[in-house]
C-alpha cells in the first residue's frame, strides 16, 4: 500500500533505457490487480496487471536510471514491465481485442482459459486476483519476443508481445 501526503511522485529502483526495437526475453512474473489513473483525463480509476520481463540486450549498452543518475552499463538482461487493463474482450467489426486478450492468445493459453474460467470464479464474477495468479502460473517462465518502447525521458518498457518462441525458434550455436 501506498500513502502519499506530500503529492510527491515516488521512483521505484533502478529504471533502463535501451533503443526501440524488437527483443527476446523471458516472462518473469505478473503483478496481482492494481488501480490506477485511465489514459484519459477525466476517467474513472481501472484496473490494470503489471507483466514482468527479463529482456535480453544482445550485448549493447544500455542506460540505468537511478534516481536522477544515469549511466551506461553492460548487462546481460534488462528488467522492464508491461502495463495492461485488467480486461480480456475479443474485438469485432470495428473494435480491436483487448491487449490482455491478445497476451492470452500469442502465449496460446486460450484454450486453457476456457477450460479454466469456472475456477476463476467467485459468486458469479470473474475474480481478478484469481484471474493474476492464473496467468502467474501459466506465463512465468515463458520466452516471447516483445516490442521495447521508450518514453520522453527514455525510460524503456515493454509495449507488447509480438510472438511466443518455440523451440523451433531458439538459435543453436554450433561448436568448432
Amino acid at each position: 500500500m501506498e500513502i502519499d501526503l506530500n503529492g510527491t511522485k515516488q521512483e521505484y529502483g533502478k529504471k533502463y533505457g535501451m533503443p526501440q526495437d524488437s527483443y527476446k526475453a523471458v516472462i518473469a512474473g505478473v503483478s496481482e490487480p492494481y488501480m490506477a489513473k485511465a489514459y484519459t483525463e477525466g476517467d474513472e480509476d481501472e484496473e490494470k496487471l503489471r507483466i514482468d520481463f527479463e529482456v535480453d540486450t544482445d550485448s549493447q549498452k544500455v542506460i540505468e536510471f537511478e534516481g536522477e543518475a544515469k549511466q551506461k552499463v553492460e548487462i546481460e538482461r534488462v528488467p522492464l514491465s508491461m502495463f495492461i487493463r485488467a480486461k480480456i474482450s475479443k474485438g469485432s467489426g470495428k473494435y480491436s481485442n483487448s491487449a490482455l486478450y491478445d497476451v492470452i492468445a500469442i502465449l496460446d493459453l486460450h484454450d486453457s482459459l476456457v477450460a479454466d474460467m469456472d475456477k476463476l470464479k467467485t459468486d458469479s464474477k470473474y475474480d481478478s486476483v484469481k484471474f493474476a495468479a492464473w496467468l502467474r502460473e501459466k506465463a512465468t517462465g515463458k520466452e516471447v519476443k516483445v516490442m521495447v518502447k521508450n518514453s520522453k525521458n527514455g525510460i524503456s518498457r515493454v509495449s507488447e508481445i509480438n510472438r511466443l518462441l518455440s523451440k523451433s525458434d531458439k538459435v543453436i550455436e554450433e561448436t568448432v
